[in-house]
């Protein structure tokens, strides 16, 4: 039974601040309002049954309320809720919403394979699975533990092992990938890019941004965006990287030119 989280969690790409200024059906309260609060708005309006009113409002959050307000929208075309169902538009709101960091984006997206195979593919349902089961989501693991080992790719596995706790396994594998030439420049960044996840948030190590950034830069330099864009952000902020604005939106354009969401939405706000 597909399970769905409604969480108190800009249509597409194209919406901004000015649409949201001429949109007379939206309050001055609400355009007011921090996005935790206007989340909070739009979900009182589809727990009343009004579906078009939230639909409006979850169009019109973006910044840190983005990701769950298109995961929302992604329930309301999944469910057929005030509008016709429609599966295709469904995940690619839950995609956008799982590449720009909502988890439970992440998780609808590895349970769609389940109902529209056609629209979502194994490989992709058992990435997205696995970024969220490296968050903590034990139905996610769970999920990933009864998929075939087979159908598992070695950074899944790695992800398993880190929402398992298994740090030393994990890091171990990451390392001997990133140094190994003999493999693809592709997935020796996505573990150059892991590492860099691992030590700036302290995952079975102490939070190291100077590493972090270490690993981060190799991933950025075999081409990985995430990594791009991880160093871009320190250059911004002048967390493990020195402070360098021109820097940082170099690294930012080129993530978000090889289509990573992060950086496609940052440089739109």
């Amino acid at each position: 039974m597909m399970r769905y989280r409604v969480l108190l969690v800009f249509t597409f790409f194209f919406l901004s601040n000015n649409t949201l200024a001429r949109d007379t059906s939206i309050s001055e309260e609400f355009r007011q309002a921090p996005d935790n609060i206007k989340l909070y708005y739009a979900y009182a309006e589809f727990k009343m049954g009004k579906y078009a009113e939230a639909k409006n409002m979850w169009e019109h959050i973006s910044d840190s309320g983005k990701p769950e307000a298109l995961f929302n929208l992604g329930i309301l075309y999944e469910l057929g809720k005030g509008v016709d169902v429609d599966i295709q538009k469904a995940a690619d709101f839950y995609r956008t919403a799982a590449e720009l960091g909502s988890f439970a984006g992440a998780y609808q997206m590895g349970l769609m394979h389940m109902s529209a195979p056609d629209i979502v593919s194994q490989d992709e349902s058992v990435h997205w699975l696995g970024v969220a089961a490296e968050e903590g989501d034990e139905d996610a693991l769970d999920l990933l533990a009864s998929i075939s080992s087979e159908d598992i790719d070695s950074m899944t596995r790695i992800r398993i092992l880190l929402a398992k706790q298994e740090f030393t396994e994990a890091i171990t594998s990451l390392k001997i990938i990133s140094n190994n030439r003999e493999l693809p420049d592709t997935e020796r960044a996505k573990a150059f890019t892991q590492l860099g996840w691992v030590y700036e948030v302290g995952k079975g190590v102490e939070s190291d941004l100077e590493q972090a950034s270490i690993y981060f830069a190799q991933g950025a330099e075999l081409g990985d965006s995430e990594s791009m864009y991880s160093i871009a952000v320190m250059y911004l902020t002048g967390k493990g990287m020195p402070l360098d604005e021109s820097l940082g939106n170099e690294w930012m354009e080129k993530s978000a030119n090889l289509g990573f969401a992060k950086a496609k939405n940052k440089l739109l706000n």
